[in-house]
């Protein structure tokens, strides 16, 4: 049997410690894994990550970045790092476009909701104008969130990109709203600005808890995983999506679209080298 690791990767500043030890906490209770392991980095994954990751062990491991979506330092700086995993890397997709999380999502929302009070809801993003998985994702929820949601409207927006969030905001005609920001790592430069855009506003707005720790993060870890290891299992007995020599992560090349967003996860093989713990 594959000896396997679950390694979740994220910046260790503000709460971002506090989400991937949740996360590994949990997630050490609910899977049956040899081991899970936590490896954060500062500011620069390229410069910080080369160390940690060569002493992963593990002769299969499954690399979960904690982020609701791809960002350029996720395909610039970091993914190109999993080359020093010594064993077979799995990189799954991020947690964040999963129907569980919608639900975590309407769970925080209801939090801020008067009972049997149906108010709008703007759902921010970070956004990127060079990748396109933030959006995917924002508006992956907000659609959902219209359909099915606790609220009256929906209003999805970014910090980064059009529609800016001072931009829907300024359009509201209401009393009252709930903001939702879509970031597991609650960085100041992020909600700082939220907060700061949202006081500003003529409606008076309540922003939910962060969801960086909620359970239904952990959940939709989780899911991947087990979709991951399902494709594991198959190139063992020599079927299945696995790529015939030894190849490093592709970065860049054109962005996906469409149903191209849903096929983030890619497996590749590490530079064999000694195993570390």
């Amino acid at each position: 049997m594959t000896d396997e690791t679950l390694l979740l990767i994220g910046c260790g500043r503000h709460n971002g410690r506090a989400v991937l030890e949740t996360h590994a906490d949990r997630l050490e209770a609910q899977t049956e894994m040899d081991r899970i392991t936590t490896v954060r980095y500062d500011t620069d994954p390229a410069e910080e990550l080369a160390a940690p990751l060569s002493n992963v062990a593990g002769e299969r491991v499954y690399v979960v970045v904690l982020e609701m979506a791809r960002a350029p330092t996720t395909e610039h700086a970091l993914i190109p790092q999993l080359t020093h995993i010594p064993g077979e890397v799995q990189l799954c997709r991020p947690p964040g476009r999963r129907a569980i999380v919608t639900t975590a999502i309407a769970e925080l929302v209801r939090d801020c909701t008067p009972a049997e009070e149906r108010v709008p809801l703007v759902v921010v993003g970070r956004g990127s104008p060079s990748t396109p998985y933030s959006r995917a994702v924002t508006t992956y929820h907000a659609d959902l969130l219209a359909r099915d949601g606790p609220v009256d409207t929906v209003h999805p927006c970014y910090l980064l990109e059009d529609p800016a969030v001072e931009t829907v905001t300024e359009r509201l005609q209401c009393e009252s709203a709930v903001a939702v920001g879509l970031w597991l790592l609650d960085a100041p430069q992020r909600s700082d600005r939220l907060r700061s855009v949202l006081d500003d506003s003529r409606t008076e707005f309540s922003i939910t808890r962060p969801i960086g720790t909620h359970p239904g993060i952990t959940a939709a870890i989780q899911a991947e995983l087990s979709a991951q290891q399902t494709i594991g299992a198959a190139t063992d007995i020599g079927f299945g999506r696995h790529p015939p020599t030894p190849t490093r992560p592709r970065v860049g090349g054109p962005r996906p679209t469409g149903e191209g967003l849903l096929s983030e996860s890619r497996s590749f093989a590490g530079r064999r080298g000694p195993k570390g713990e």
